[in-house]
């Protein structure tokens, strides 16, 4: 139960960071941002977590969580914006 409230305040955070310093130009906005890191830090932590690789609420589930939510963004703003370029600041 809390894994699962961490991971998602985790994306949160993860997607904020990611909207304020990367992906500020692209169409989605902050709500998709919001929606990536989430399902991102999810995917990251619980995948880990079910496959047997760590416990819950662990450093390394932590670190996953945050990989999970960069790599989805990543994906997103490769797809967004071509890969190797990020928008420019407005």
């Amino acid at each position: 139960m809390f894994s699962i409230l961490f991971s998602t305040i985790l994306g949160i955070a993860v997607a904020l960071g990611a909207w304020r310093f990367a992906l500020r130009g692209d169409r989605g906005g902050l709500w998709t941002a919001i929606l990536l890191g989430v399902t991102g830090s999810l995917l990251g932590g619980m995948l880990g977590w079910m496959m047997g690789w760590y416990a819950p609420m662990s450093l390394t589930g932590f670190l996953a969580s945050v990989l999970g939510g960069v790599i989805l963004l990543d994906i997103y703003a490769g797809f967004e914006f071509g890969l190797g370029q990020l928008p420019t600041r407005r």
